[in-house]
């Protein structure tokens, strides 16, 4: 007899409406719920009020707890949303009372949080958020983190679940390099973290110079940033060499990962976080690829073995070195021409969602 797991995240993430990487981890979490055999049923809580309510009345929430189901038996809740309230407190104390034995998991989908609310009122929000964590203890059983180096946070103990990609057993195909470009690919929602005004910057500082190198800038999303730096490839008249490729799925993605030399990584890491371990979805998704890819700050698939195939900026304001970045791809792609899957083999163990999802099987399995 299967169990019953209600999976609780945001309504734009049931709607299949938010980052098609966040659809793809719900999906791969579920399926490992599958596995096990857990009935799962994604619900999510539906808008109420603005959320500026929420600044006037720490009481009143933005968000519609009543939809959610849980008179009926449940052996598990997993929750994926940052949105801490009393409202949400309510409801974790009702699943509790209807189901005494219920596994509660809860996923900070990033933490520490803080610097993403970056506008004033998003800030009052978060500091409502951080009172009410504290009432999590009397109900959830394991806080999930994406970033080590937490054993208890809000007194519950804390499960180390780095982002993680299904694994392809097919072989990646060689990069396509017969017109001597180096091509970069950005892949994100275009934040204020992304940082992809230093490279457009950067770009700027190289062409200026005249170097000999052709490189080529593909970026693949679009979000608040996009307008921005729109502007700088006009303003430094860029345009061959920066190429908008707006929101990219399916085929369209991986004809991209199959043209392109280098991933990016988050460039503005700085702007939103502290010394903060990155376990960026997008680089497991680079890695299991077969693409190297550079990064600002620390990451989660950094070893000895793994390190040549990154390459670090520095955290700060700087244009990025464009030079460094055709230096980097030179000695990553001398090696041989099977690289890539030897780049997909070697960070495997830190992107393969069968392996980093173990530690909330074997919870719910104890």
């Amino acid at each position: 007899m299967s169990k019953k797991l209600i999976y609780i995240c945001s309504r734009e993430a049931k709607l299949k409406k938010c980052s098609k990487g966040v659809i793809s981890k719900i999906e791969l979490q579920n399926k490992q719920f599958n596995l096990i055999g857990y009935n799962t049923l994604i619900q999510a809580p539906k808008p109420k009020h603005l959320e500026k309510i929420e600044v006037i009345n720490p009481f009143l929430s933005s968000l519609n707890w009543s939809n959610i189901k849980c008179k009926d038996h449940i052996d598990a809740v997993y929750i994926r949303l940052v949105r801490i309230d009393f409202p949400f407190i309510k409801l974790l104390a009702k699943i509790r009372k209807e189901n005494k034995d219920v596994k509660i998991l809860f996923e900070f989908p990033s933490y520490p949080y803080k610097g993403e609310l970056v506008s004033n009122q998003g800030k009052l929000i978060y500091y409502k958020d951080l009172f009410y964590s504290d009432f999590l203890r009397f109900f959830v059983d394991r806080i999930v983190l994406t970033v080590p180096g937490y054993q208890k946070l809000f007194g519950i103990k804390v499960l180390y679940v780095p982002n993680g990609v299904e694994y392809d057993n097919k072989k990646v195909m060689p990069r396509i390099n017969d017109d001597g470009v180096i091509h970069l690919l950005a892949v994100a929602s275009m934040s204020v973290w992304h940082g992809y005004d230093r490279i457009i910057r950067g770009f700027a500082e190289y062409y200026a110079a005249k170097n000999d190198v052709k490189i080529v800038l593909h970026l693949a999303g679009v979000g608040a940033e996009l307008k921005r730096y729109k502007y700088l490839v006009k303003k430094h008249h860029l345009e061959k060499y920066v190429i908008f490729e707006g929101f990219c799925e399916g085929e369209k993605l991986n004809e991209l990962y199959k043209k392109c030399h280098i991933g990016l990584g988050s460039l503005g890491v700085h702007r939103t976080w502290d010394g903060k371990v990155i376990s960026s979805l997008k680089l497991k998704e680079y890695a299991s690829k077969g693409l190297p890819f550079v990064i600002e700050g620390i990451c989660d698939m950094e070893d000895d073995t793994t390190r040549k195939y990154i390459l670090r900026v520095p955290s700060d304001e700087t244009p990025i070195n464009i030079s460094k970045i055709i230096d980097f791809c030179k000695s990553v792609y001398a090696e041989n021409k099977a690289i890539n899957n030897m780049i997909k083999e070697e960070f495997r163990r830190y992107y393969d969602m069968d392996k980093l999802f173990e530690p909330v099987i074997d919870f719910l399995d104890s």
